[in-house]
């Protein structure tokens, strides 16, 4: 499809290799389009094991560009501590203008 050509980097490595440089992630998920699943909706939930280090993430990378794409980037559904006073997760969701072909990678 020429309007979404496939980007090999944007995958979830790729993800991990930029948003990990802000703490240790529990998970990437970048969800399919729900009508074209070969293509993304164009966002990702970069889920962090601290919630600080999410925000951090959130702060660092909003208005900053991945592959020459600028991103937003949002704080979103943070736990709350758990009752063990074990601080709970953060996640941060990243999105911009582009939707692509899902990667494996």
């Amino acid at each position: 499809d020429p309007r979404h050509p496939p980007h090999p980097q944007r995958g979830p490595r790729h993800l991990e290799e930029i948003f990990g440089m802000y703490g240790a992630l529990r998970r990437i998920d970048i969800p399919a389009d729900r009508q074209h699943p070969e293509l993304t909706r164009g966002f990702a939930i970069i889920e962090f094991e601290s919630p600080g280090e999410a925000a951090d993430a959130c702060r660092h990378m909003d208005g900053g560009q991945i592959d020459g794409q600028e991103i937003q980037a949002r704080l979103v559904n943070p736990e709350p501590p758990r009752h063990n006073n074990a601080g709970g997760a953060g996640a941060c969701a990243g999105w911009s203008s582009w939707r692509r072909r899902r990667s494996s990678s």
